[in-house]
């Protein structure tokens, strides 16, 4: 049992650190965007650029969204309790895919 506990946690580590990095690339993506500049104009500016920066940052909401989820299962986790068994791989799968 505290086998499969280490393989959960360390999937929920990749989990987190996913998202860190989705983060910072994120804000690297805006940053770079706003300086740059296309026919007199930020590239910010544009309707579909705006649109898919959008995107973006509303994955990476559900992305913390669902990693809070896994965290409150794994706090209330007990011996009537495991449903972090079944979430924290779903957490992971979706993650790091989205």
């Amino acid at each position: 049992d505290a086998a499969l506990n280490t393989v959960n946690v360390g999937k929920f580590n990749l989990c987190t650190a996913s998202i860190g990095i989705c983060e910072h690339a994120m804000y690297e993506a805006v940053t770079h965007a706003s300086n740059r500049i296309l026919y007199g104009r930020p590239v910010t500016a544009f309707p579909h650029v705006r649109r898919e920066l959008t995107d973006a940052y509303v994955r990476l909401v559900g992305m913390k969204l669902f990693s809070d989820r896994a965290v409150d299962y794994f706090r209330s986790a007990g011996p009537d309790d495991r449903r972090y068994l079944l979430f924290n791989p779903m957490t992971k799968m979706k993650v790091t895919t989205e």
